[in-house]
């Protein structure tokens, strides 16, 4: 049912940074006030800042979060694909369905690239299976810019199926499950997202029926 390397952030300190942003978004929580101190917001952009250094692995999405930072860069971007030469595309193999060879990684990170955008992949959704299937036209057809993937399209599809459940999934750990309030968490929305987009994903997360349908789901895939 249900990208271009970059320095990585020194873990020791993203650990700190994350340990007192904790304390005291946890402080803060304790009456239901809603998160909105200075000393917090500041923490909130180190922290943040420091997240946006992580690389980018799709195969353990656990580490691949790359958050949006206002004002230095913009989405995570395929550098290396914007550098082939123009009308160069790159082959890939697959085994058992799934993307292997030396340019799997690139083509799981253009697929990652793509569900993150929510003019691609709107979030104001249940799941993958309810984006349009004009806009998993259009992020196919992207794809084939740099892939050949012709006569794939559904094995494409399958992975920005778990590159968009992987966004989610991060979301949903970094920023809601934190918090045992989750009007705090609402409170605190992720940099660069629409309060309409992250208001959706809250009210999902905490609806009893969406949570059953999820344990079920998880129950089954294993």
């Amino acid at each position: 049912m249900m990208e271009c390397m970059e320095k990585k952030a020194s873990s020791s300190s993203h650990s700190q940074v994350r340990r007192t942003f904790d304390s005291l978004s946890n402080n803060d929580g304790v009456h239901g006030k809603k998160v909105s101190s200075s000393s917090h917001s500041q923490l909130r952009r180190q922290f943040d800042s420091l997240s946006n250094d992580d690389e980018v692995d799709e195969e353990e999405f656990e580490s691949d979060f790359v958050a949006p930072k206002k004002k230095v860069r913009g989405p995570t971007r395929n550098l290396e694909l914007a550098k082939l030469p123009a009308g160069k595309r790159l082959d890939i193999n697959w085994r058992m369905n799934r993307p292997v060879g030396p340019n799997a990684k690139l083509f799981k990170s253009r697929c990652t690239v793509l569900v993150r955008d929510v003019k691609n992949a709107p979030l104001k959704v249940k799941e993958w299976a309810d984006i349009k299937i004009e806009n998993k036209i259009k992020m196919f057809d992207l794809v084939l810019t740099y892939f050949k993937v012709e006569g794939r399209k559904h094995l494409v599809w399958a992975q920005m199926n778990s590159s968009y459940r992987s966004y989610r999934h991060l979301l949903k750990k970094r920023y809601f499950e934190p918090y045992d309030n989750p009007e705090i968490a609402r409170a605190n929305i992720p940099l660069e997202m629409e309060k309409e987009d992250w208001d959706y994903l809250v009210n999902l997360w905490i609806d009893e029926g969406w949570q059953v349908c999820t344990s079920y789901d998880i129950i089954i895939v294993n």
